[in-house]
């Protein structure tokens, strides 16, 4: 995953960062992400591991399974929380805590598909 700072003004702290991922609305992984800095125009490269195995209960989503295997490719969401401040020039500035919300495409072990790349929709409140 990376995270891009476009800006030429303002510098980002990153002081809280978590990811959460769910598959058919099911939460099934969390991975907390390390705090850092961000300078202007840059990106940074965050690598976000969800691991686990969960039986799967619910009718609807054994059924989504099954199909999604069929078609080689499941759909993850991933919900990034953050807690940031924003420095321009020397003042610091509290910022509200967005959200990041990705829609992944990810092919089925041992099929021919990739991955690709996905831009996310970030809600700033």
């Amino acid at each position: 995953m990376s995270i891009r700072n476009p800006n030429k003004r303002i510098s980002i702290y990153y002081d809280y960062l978590e990811a959460r991922a769910s598959y058919d609305g099911f939460r099934f992984g969390y991975a907390p992400l390390p705090v850092f800095y961000q300078r202007r125009k840059s990106t940074a490269a965050l690598a976000p591991a969800f691991q686990g195995a969960q039986v799967v209960t619910e009718d609807g989503v054994a059924e989504t399974y099954v199909r999604e295997t069929g078609e080689g490719f499941y759909y993850v969401d991933v919900r990034v929380y953050a807690k940031l401040r924003l420095k321009v020039w020397v003042f610091k500035i509290r910022y509200n805590r967005p959200r990041i919300d990705c829609s992944l495409k990810l092919p089925v072990p041992g099929t021919a598909g990739s991955f690709e790349k996905t831009k996310c929709h970030v809600h700033h409140f």
